[in-house]
């Protein structure tokens, strides 16, 4: 697929559209929604890892070990339109998203294909806290907040599994997530101090 279609949300990575990311990203045009319900479901939402890290138990096709906990959930149906706003079929054609009546973020999705078969299943991994490390030194907040720690996509027809890091837990741990912050440090701007600056963000 060229770059257009990774634009409009149908290019894949692994097995993983962009309009998944961290549960659903996609135009909100490009669906019609309908309200399923309530229930509980088995979800990650104060994760022990970070970064996370993938099950050796398995060949890596999850996240392991976790802390799951049951999560009170509002069921969503999302129903693709048949052509999106720019013109592209989504290739998923039904969302059910589990989002958590508490924090309002997606703990899961179901998605099903165009025969209205089960696809693939998503896991969104979290975890609450005032800063991503222990020793963070610029993302720090003043107030306990929701930070995405994985995303599993299980491709439930051919077995096929992507896991997305946030972050990759192969580099050495650093701040990487600057999210509603407000006010910044001078030290990221000031052109003598650019050597701090890549320590932030490199």
């Amino acid at each position: 697929m060229g770059p257009t279609s990774y634009l409009v949300g149908t290019s894949f990575f692994g097995n993983l559209d962009m309009d998944s990311l961290f549960g659903f990203s996609g135009r909100f045009t490009d669906y019609d929604f309908k309200y399923l319900g309530e229930k509980q479901v088995l979800a990650v939402v104060h994760a022990s890892t970070l970064p996370a890290r993938s099950c050796a138990s398995d060949g890596g096709r999850t996240i392991c070990p976790e802390n799951w906990e049951l999560r009170h959930v509002h069921v969503i149906e999302a129903d693709a339109r048949r052509q999106g706003m720019l013109g592209d079929v989504p290739p998923i054609a039904k969302r059910i998203l589990y989002i958590d009546t508490q924090g309002w973020f997606i703990t899961a999705s179901d998605q099903f294909d165009h025969a209205g078969n089960l696809w693939k299943t998503l896991a969104i991994f979290n975890t609450v806290r005032d800063r991503e490390y222990p020793d963070s030194k610029a993302a720090v907040y003043n107030f306990p907040r929701l930070f995405q720690t994985a995303m599993v996509d299980e491709d439930v027809q051919s077995g096929y599994s992507t896991i997305f890091f946030t972050p990759t837990p192969d580099r050495p741990p650093h701040d990487t997530w600057f999210i509603n912050q407000g006010v910044i440090s001078p030290r990221w701007i000031v052109p003598d101090r650019y050597t701090t600056y890549r320590q932030y963000f490199y």
